[in-house]
């Protein structure tokens, strides 16, 4: 073997070694990336997990407000119907107290 074909055969082996380099080093970055992927499948399960109790906490607070609201709004009715009560009894003390006292006259 001269050595033309020795530089060529071993060119040849370069080449081949580049390239079967390049091709599992695709094989590794793909095997990688799948645990990758269920890495991030993982932290978007807890994610997915966190958002829903923390959806399920703004709903006990909603049903706990909104039960609170209807409360106040009641004791609110209440109070406006005493005060117009008390208004209609103010005005008939009034009355009454105009009709004892009687028309003034003027001296």
């Amino acid at each position: 073997m001269g050595r033309t074909e020795l530089t060529l055969v071993v060119a040849g082996a370069l080449v081949l070694a580049v390239l079967l380099g390049w091709v599992l080093r695709g094989l590794f970055r793909s095997l990688n990336a799948g645990g990758q992927r269920a890495r991030n499948t993982t932290e978007l399960a807890e994610r997915l997990h966190r958002a829903e109790e923390a959806e399920a906490r703004l709903r006990t607070v909603e049903r706990e407000l909104t039960a609170e609201l209807a409360e106040v709004r009641g004791e609110l009715a209440e109070s406006l119907r005493r005060l117009d009560a008390t208004r209609a009894e103010v005005d008939e003390i009034r009355e009454a107290y105009r009709q004892a006292v009687g028309p003034r006259t003027g001296t």
